[in-house]
C-alpha cells in the first residue's frame, strides 16, 4: 500500500475528531480562541514543512495578485469558516456538524463549477445533489417527534461548508502555479492574524492561559493531531494522489466524527443519522464523478 494512502486515512481520521473534541473545548473557551489555536498551530505545521521542502523560495516569485487571491482566500476558509464551525458546534450535536459541513463542500463546490465556469452538470450530479439533501434534511430531524434540531446551528453548518466550497473552487487555479504549501501557508497565516486580531478585540486570551492543564493538552491536540498535522497530510496526498482517489476523504472524515463523538460525547447514533449520512455519502459520491 503506498504511503499516501495511509497518509490520506490517517488525515481523516484526525479531522473527524475535530468536531468532538471541537464541543468540549466550547465549553471552556470561544468560537474565535478556538479558531485561533487551529490557525496558529496549522501554520507552524506547514512552515515547517515549507522550510524543509524549500517552497518558501516560491512565495518571493508570487505575482502580488495571486498573493492578494491567497490572503482573501484565507480569511474566507480559515477565518469564517472556522468560526462558524466553531459557531455551529454551540448549537447542534458534533457528528451532525461534521456530516452538514462535509456533504455542503462537494456540492458548492458543483454549484460554483456550473454558474462560474459554465460546466454542464451531468445527471448522476444532479441526482446526488438531490439525495445529499435528502440526507441532510433527514439528518437534522429529531428521531423522538421528526421535529428539527437548532437551526441556527444548522445554517452556521452549511455556510461554513458553503464557505469551503469557494476556497476549494478558487483556490486551485492558484494551487495550480506554485504548489499546494505555499498557497495554503499564506491563506492560514492570514486567517491566523485576522483570528489574533478579532480575538484580542472581544475575547481576549486570559480564558486560553487559564484554562486547566486537561483543556491545554486538548488545546495542543486540536492544533497539532487534528489540524497542522492532517492538514499537512492531506495536502501531501493530494499532491501525489490526485483530487479523485483523495476525495474519499469527503466519505471517511463524518463516519470518524460519528463514531468519536458517540464515545466522547455520548452523543446517541440514531437511525435518522445513519440513514441521512448514507444517503449524504452516495450523493456526495455522484457529485465526485464531476471532474472539476
Amino acid at each position: 500500500m503506498k504511503k499516501e494512502y495511509l497518509f490520506l486515512f490517517l488525515s481523516a481520521l484526525f479531522f473527524g475528531s475535530i468536531h468532538p473534541i471541537g464541543k468540549l473545548l466550547m465549553t471552556e473557551i470561544t468560537p474565535l480562541q478556538f479558531t485561533l489555536i487551529r490557525t496558529s498551530f496549522a501554520f507552524l505545521i506547514l512552515s515547517i514543512g515549507l522550510l524543509f521542502s524549500g517552497e518558501w523560495k516560491i512565495i518571493r516569485k508570487m505575482k502580488r495578485d495571486d498573493v492578494y487571491i491567497c490572503i482573501i482566500l484565507g480569511i474566507i476558509s480559515f477565518f469564517l469558516f472556522q468560526v462558524l464551525l466553531s459557531l455551529a458546534l454551540t448549537k447542534i450535536p458534533a457528528a451532525i456538524n461534521s456530516v452538514l459541513i462535509n456533504s455542503t463542500i462537494p456540492i458548492s463546490v458543483l454549484a460554483l463549477t456550473g454558474i462560474i465556469s459554465h460546466k454542464k452538470i451531468t445527471k448522476y450530479s444532479v441526482f446526488g445533489v438531490i439525495l445529499g439533501m435528502l440526507g441532510m434534511s433527514l439528518v437534522v430531524l429529531k428521531p423522538e417527534d421528526l421535529s428539527l434540531i437548532n437551526m441556527v446551528g444548522v445554517a452556521f453548518a452549511l455556510i461554513a461548508g458553503l464557505f469551503w466550497g469557494i476556497n476549494t473552487f478558487l483556490i486551485t487555479r492558484v494551487r495550480k502555479k506554485y504548489g499546494t504549501l505555499p498557497v495554503l501557508s499564506i491563506s492560514i497565516l492570514s486567517g491566523a492574524i485576522v483570528s489574533f486580531v478579532f480575538t484580542l478585540l472581544l475575547d481576549g486570551c486570559s480564558q486560553l492561559a487559564n484554562a486547566s492543564f486537561n483543556t491545554k493538552l486538548l488545546f495542543l491536540y486540536i492544533g497539532f493531531f487534528a489540524t497542522g498535522i492532517p492538514l499537512f497530510l492531506y495536502y501531501y496526498s493530494l499532491k501525489k494522489l490526485g483530487a479523485a482517489k483523495v476525495s474519499v476523504s469527503y466519505y471517511l472524515a463524518p463516519i470518524f466524527a460519528i463514531i468519536f463523538s458517540s464515545i466522547i460525547l455520548q452523543e446517541p447514533i440514531t437511525y435518522l443519522l445513519v440513514v441521512g449520512t448514507f444517503l449524504t455519502l452516495v450523493g456526495i459520491g455522484l457529485v465526485q464523478k464531476e471532474k472539476f
